[in-house]
C-alpha cells in the first residue's frame, strides 16, 4: 500500500505537483507519531502495527465512494492519510518483526521477511495505474482490503514492548509477550 499510494500520486484527482507534495509531507508527522506510539505502553509494537495498518485500509476504502461520485479532492485527503497511516504501519512493522524473530534466526528471518516485503513492492506498480484503467476505485479497494487484513492478522502476534527478547525458537514457540 505505501509504494502503492506513492506511485499512484499521478493518477489522483487535482495537480499532481501538490499531490506529491502532500504524498511526501504527510510522511514527516507520520515518523514522528510511530516513534512515539511505539515506545507508549498503551500502545506498544502490536497495537501501533495493527491499528495503522487497519487505519490505512479503512482511509484507502473510504476513499472509493468519492471516487465513484466523482469528487476528487476528499479521495486524494483520504489517500493522504491512509498514506500516513501506513508510513506509521511500515515503519513499525520493522521494529516490531525483529523483536518477534529469536536471536538465533533473526538475521536470516528479516532478510526472508524483507524479501516477501519486496514481493508486495514489486507488484505494486501493477495495481495502481494499470488497475484505474479497468475502474477507477479498483486500486483503493485493493489497497484497503489488503491492509486491513494485514492489521487484524498482526493483532494475533504478540506484545514485544519491554518484554526480554527470545533467544531460541523453542522461547519464540511459547513467547506470549
Amino acid at each position: 500500500m505505501y509504494y502503492g499510494l506513492t506511485l499512484n500520486t499521478g493518477e489522483m484527482s487535482g495537480n499532481v505537483y501538490l499531490n506529491t507534495f502532500l504524498s511526501g509531507a504527510v510522511e514527516i508527522p507520520a515518523n514522528f507519531i510511530c516513534v512515539v506510539l511505539l515506545n507508549w505502553e498503551k500502545t506498544g509494537r502490536r497495537f501501533t502495527t495493527a491499528g495503522s495498518g487497519v487505519l490505512a485500509g479503512v482511509s484507502s476504502l473510504l476513499c472509493v465512494p468519492f471516487i465513484m461520485s466523482g469528487q476528487g479532492w476528499p479521495a486524494t485527503m483520504l489517500a493522504m492519510v491512509g498514506k500516513g497511516f501506513v508510513t506509521i504501519s511500515y515503519n513499525a512493522i520493522y521494529v516490531f518483526s525483529a523483536e518477534i524473530f529469536p536471536t538465533e534466526v533473526r538475521n536470516a528471518a528479516m532478510g526472508m521477511a524483507s524479501g516477501c516485503a519486496r514481493l508486495s513492492t514489486m507488484a505494486a506498480p501493477f495495481v495502481g495505474a494499470p488497475m484505474t484503467r479497468i475502474s477507477k476505485p479498483l486500486p483503493y479497494i485493493i489497497f484497503g482490503v489488503l491492509s486491513t487484513v494485514a492489521g487484524v492478522l498482526a493483532l494475533f502476534l504478540p506484545e514485544t514492548l519491554n518484554a526480554k527478547l527470545c533467544d531460541t525458537v523453542e522461547e519464540a514457540e511459547t513467547f506470549n509477550g
